[in-house]
């Protein structure tokens, strides 16, 4: 610590009345390689700190005009010079005076005849707290502009947050309101062919309205899931199989104490652009299972299983009916509903494969 003092040129103001005494201290501060700066009374001492503040005064009390005690107060006012350390030196030994000197801030107190060791001691020690105390304001200083910084990104960041889940929050009750809107229009087309069906009597005619209808429809329920689910983005396709299953038997007014429905499904999320491909999927080969498997009353039982299998996604559509064709080819038939199954595989990046083992089953994977 003593050579960081002899190298820091720290000023020390020393105040006395007493040319002697005055020289004294600044020759044996001077030797320690410090700064000084003397007075020989308060108004001068005054003038100086104002100048030039010192990092320490030695201050002797007993002065003509302003005595130490004065000095001492009004720099301890100031909001520049209150943190100055202050070492009363004095000839006097009462336990008054120091208590006096000590509330008005002084850090210390020397007493005539002083040693010079001791108060080279003394000086070292307090400019030594005061640096640390110079350091610990910065410190402090620093930790209240980071914090101050840090408040500033927090507040911006919870701007920014806000502002963004607004924005979602639009793009949501957007999204809600195009999929309740795509569906309704899907509906109304659904109804118009409904409608008009009525109106037909070639029944090649009216199955192709059926078909369409149903096709509306398995589109339809798509965009209605979305608009029902919490996540905009993805279906819960478990449910949707089911529900379509369901809504296709009904379509074919199939009589349930001949055909049965199994519905086996895992948890599977699909965006739209897989599940509306996937739902026709579904509606095509169940609609055809229901139309030519089960011929003459025959009982029998039609079977969707779809699971997550090695990263994937498998959908099996089979049932027990009276089976494919031997000289069908569903890769170049010109049936519409296995054309239209074949391009919608293509467009799902999938593969297809049917079984003909006592009736019929495909076996769709996709990734």
């Amino acid at each position: 610590m003593e050579g960081e003092s002899m190298n820091s040129q720290e000023t020390i103001l020393i105040v006395d009345d007493t040319p002697e005494v005055l020289s004294l201290l600044t020759q044996i501060v001077k030797t320690e390689g410090y700064h000084v700066h003397s007075a020989a009374d308060g108004e001068s001492a005054l003038t100086s700190v104002s100048a030039e503040p010192p990092e320490l005064i030695l201050l002797d009390i007993r002065m003509q005009g302003l005595d130490g005690f004065e000095v001492c107060r009004r720099l301890k006012q100031r909001e520049e010079t209150r943190n100055i350390p202050i070492i009363f030196i004095s000839g006097l030994h009462e336990v008054n005076e120091r208590v006096e000197g000590l509330k008005l801030g002084a850090v210390d107190f020397i007493t005539k005849p002083f040693k010079r060791e001791e108060l080279l001691v003394r000086i070292r020690t307090h400019l030594d707290i005061r640096r640390l105390h110079v350091r610990l304001e910065q410190q402090t200083h620093d930790l209240q502009t980071a914090n101050e910084q840090l408040q500033t990104e927090v507040f911006e960041r919870k701007q920014a947050e806000e502002s963004l889940k607004q924005s979602l929050q639009e793009k949501e009750i957007l999204l809600k309101e195009i999929h309740h809107r795509v569906k309704n229009n899907l509906a109304v087309i659904g109804s118009i062919l409904s409608l008009q069906s009525h109106h037909v009597r070639d029944e090649k005619a009216l199955e192709i309205f059926r078909e369409c209808e149903t096709r509306v429809k398995s589109m339809s329920m798509v965009h209605t899931k979305l608009y029902q689910s919490k996540d905009l983005a993805r279906i819960d396709f478990g449910s949707y199989v089911k529900e379509l299953a369901n809504d296709l038997f009904l379509a074919y007014r199939v009589n349930p104490e001949l055909v049965s429905l199994s519905t086996h499904t895992d948890q599977v999320a699909l965006d739209i652009n897989k599940a509306i491909p996937l739902g026709l999927v579904i509606n095509e080969l169940l609609s055809n299972a229901l139309k030519y498997a089960f011929p003459s009353g025959r009982k029998g039982l039609v079977e969707i299983i779809l699971q997550n299998e090695n990263g994937g996604i498998e959908l099996k559509v089979r049932d027990d009916g009276v089976g494919l064709a031997e000289d069908l080819d569903f890769t170049q038939t010109k049936t519409l509903g296995l054309q239209l199954v074949m391009a919608l595989i293509h467009q799902l990046k999938g593969t297809i494969e049917v079984k003909r083992d006592r009736g019929a089953e495909f076996m769709i994977r996709f990734s």
